[in-house]
């Protein structure tokens, strides 16, 4: 089999796929190819999945069949890329250049309805706390990796609402009784954003996730943001204002498809 060396295939399955793994690639030039009997490379096969148990979460994910866990990547490309994240493979400014980004697609255009509800006010933090976690497979005191759609690992856990002395911090009641559509939020967001934020309490620079959703239902937006193991959740924003699409900025990891 021959396939152009830019062949998105190449990212799943260069060799060698597993331990004990004896396959091999040598490049192929047009003239070799040529007398090789070919005049064009071949198409690549279909990438196709299995269920497979995410060893960092303990969900069940589509894995690359037939590649041993931890060896669907392209060895030359992660040595090129070294060991930083993707997403910061490149300063982030207040708006990178990336296709796409200089014509946002409104997010009304993106959105589906929630299908969690808002929360009964008049109830116990930890009852706030707990709707949050359900989502997840997390308990109070018990926490949960969970992945989101950008291929992150994120600990679920009731410390997200607590200080150090292990009080809550959920000081505003009208943002608890979002608490369940802030889960959903995390867990089928319209876009996921990653931006350098500077934050005044702290004075110092923090990298900010942001989890966006609109809610065509009311016409408002819930955002996540999630700094170290700081976290912000907003509701109320009107999806038109400038508010909202000033938080639409840095590298856009994940959107929802149409």
């Amino acid at each position: 089999m021959i396939l152009r060396a830019d062949d998105i295939w190449w990212q799943t399955y260069y060799p060698p796929n597993g331990w004990k793994c004896g396959c091999g690639v040598r490049p192929v030039s047009k003239s070799k190819m040529r007398r090789l009997g070919k005049t064009e490379p071949n198409t690549a096969p279909t990438i196709e999945y299995e269920k497979r148990k995410d060893p960092a979460t303990g969900d069940m994910m589509n894995y690359p069949k037939g590649v041993d866990l931890g060896w669907g990547y392209r060895p030359g490309r992660t040595w090129a890329d070294g060991l930083i994240p993707t997403e910061l493979q490149r300063p982030l400014t207040r708006q990178i250049e990336m296709p796409g980004l200089d014509n946002l697609t409104p997010l009304k255009d993106l959105a589906v309805p929630f299908k969690s509800a808002m929360l009964q006010p008049g109830q116990s933090d930890e009852t706030y706390m707990a709707a949050f976690l359900k989502p997840f497979g997390a308990e109070i005191e018990k926490p949960k990796l969970f992945r989101d759609k950008a291929g992150q690992a994120l600990v679920i856990s009731d410390d997200l609402f607590r200080d150090r002395a292990g009080k809550s911090k959920i000081s505003k009641r009208s943002r608890a009784l979002h608490f369940e559509q802030l889960a959903e939020t995390i867990m089928d967001p319209d876009e996921i954003w990653l931006n350098w934020v500077w934050h005044d309490k702290l004075n110092k620079w923090m990298l900010d996730r942001r989890y966006v959703r609109h809610n065509p239902q009311s016409g408002a937006a819930v955002i996540f943001e999630w700094m170290g193991s700081l976290w912000s959740g907003t509701t109320g924003f009107p999806a038109k204002t400038n508010q909202l699409e000033r938080r639409r900025t840095g590298a856009l990891l994940y959107r929802r498809e149409k």
